[in-house]
């Protein structure tokens, strides 16, 4: 009877260690979780709420006929994001998993789409100071294109998208 003793209290010891670091690695998933949603909220306030201020004014104050100087991004918005690659990969809820990842990548492609658009508004400037060339009015154009087209769209979906996922994160954590 010892024995079986002994291998009865070793398999619920296993069982048990199991058990304890499934609900560490869950609770160190709800803690990058909290991160990211913090990260998102802060993202959302200061960057995406910004730049579609700085679009809505070139809008009306511009009518879209000039073109738009937005100053290029190097500020790290994505900190955490960048920093817990693995332990994105243990959150169970693929769908979760997935929207986080997508809404990331959409939102480095709208910096990246800014940084284009601020490395070519400085060859435009340069250009204006040999002013009417088909050159510039080309530039100028594919710059108000740009800003209307290409960023706004890239906007767009993290507008629509963001909250959404925030609020599914916080429920996420609630659970």
């Amino acid at each position: 009877m010892t024995i079986f003793a002994a291998i009865c209290a070793q398999r619920q010891a296993a069982k048990d260690q199991r058990k304890a670091s499934k609900e560490a690695e869950h609770r160190a998933v709800k803690h990058t979780l909290r991160a990211i949603k913090t990260e998102l909220e802060g993202f959302q306030k200061a960057f995406v709420k910004g730049t579609d201020e700085i679009l809505k004014n070139w809008e009306d104050q511009y009518k879209k006929q000039v073109p738009l100087n937005l100053p290029s991004i190097t500020q790290n918005y994505f900190i955490v994001f960048d920093s817990s690659a693995g332990a994105l990969g243990t959150i169970e809820d693929d769908d979760l998993r997935q929207r986080i990842l997508a809404t990331f990548y959409q939102a480095k492609s709208l910096i990246e789409a800014i940084n284009y658009q601020h490395e070519r508004y400085q060859v435009y400037e340069a250009l204006t100071r040999v002013p009417g060339t088909a050159e510039t009015h080309a530039l100028k154009e594919d710059l108000v294109q740009w800003a209307d087209k290409v960023i706004r769209d890239r906007l767009k979906p993290l507008q629509e998208k963001l909250p959404g996922l925030i609020e599914d994160i916080q429920k996420f954590l609630d659970s």
